[in-house]
């Protein structure tokens, strides 16, 4: 027999809440690795300097998307085209930024290996601005006592290229090397001391995120691939007897 209009809808939003939980949790499950992988892409200083951490942060609107689709059981009732698209769409994202990083991470990992700072602007840019910070040492080493900051001139030297003094001084404290195409003296972190190249190091961190772009790409690759024999088994038999009888119009659970 079937239950009256007040359990009818009762019924109809327990069933719908569940789904949408459940949904959401499927959804999550699914998706936490490229979605780990992506946010740490999009913290390495190393690639964010030599190929952009934009493409990643896309990752952030992929997780938006994965919180507020399954509230749309709420307010509609899902096809299965939906419902299928609501894999499709974050794993396709997800291989696009994979794809991005392991193209961009490669050639950028195979140009740090050589030392020609004149074929590829974004080394060149880089050794030129501690070119620049080397001929404040060089003129400022008496005033020096821990770093090259206590220079008196070096505020208006750093206001030329912020950004790339802020990245070689971390690339000084992180990796204890100096310069990027061939050894120098350290200027930040006890300035003085000779160090080995810091190009071959950026290199290996960069190699690191091509390593987690080609697994993001395949992983969601073969999301997409299983989705389709997955969907076929179990969720047509789930609408047939459960999803669309139970939100019918008009209908409701059997008791």
């Amino acid at each position: 027999m079937l239950i009256g209009d007040g359990s009818t809808l009762l019924s109809k939003k327990a069933f719908t809440q569940g789904v949408a939980m459940v949904h959401a949790l499927l959804l999550f499950s699914v998706f936490i690795p490229p979605i780990m992988l992506c946010i740490q892409m999009a913290s390495n200083s190393d690639l964010h300097y030599f190929v952009g951490t934009g493409v990643a942060q896309l990752a952030y609107v992929v997780v938006l998307f994965i919180l507020l689709l399954p509230m749309g059981h709420f307010f509609t009732k899902f096809s299965p085209a939906l419902f299928l698209l609501s894999v499709w769409i974050p794993a396709f994202a997800f291989a696009g930024i994979g794809f991005y990083y392991w193209n961009a991470a490669h050639t950028a990992a195979w140009q740090l290996q050589s030392t020609d700072c004149v074929h590829f602007p974004a080394q060149g840019k880089l050794q030129i601005s501690y070119n620049e910070a080397q001929e404040l040492y060089l003129a400022c080493s008496k005033f020096m006592t821990t770093s090259i900051e206590t220079c008196p001139q070096y505020g208006s030297v750093y206001g030329e290229s912020p950004a790339d003094f802020n990245y070689l001084k971390g690339l000084e404290s992180r990796f204890q090397c100096s310069g990027v195409c061939s050894s120098a003296v350290r200027l930040w972190d006890q300035p003085g001391v000779s160090a080995p190249a810091c190009s071959l190091f950026i290199a290996e961190w960069v190699r690191g995120a091509q390593g987690s772009a080609t697994f993001v790409m395949w992983y969601d690759v073969i999301i997409v691939l299983a989705s389709i024999p997955v969907f076929i088994v179990l969720l047509d038999s789930f609408f047939k007897d459960y999803y669309n009888p139970l939100l019918r119009p008009g209908l409701t659970s059997r008791s």
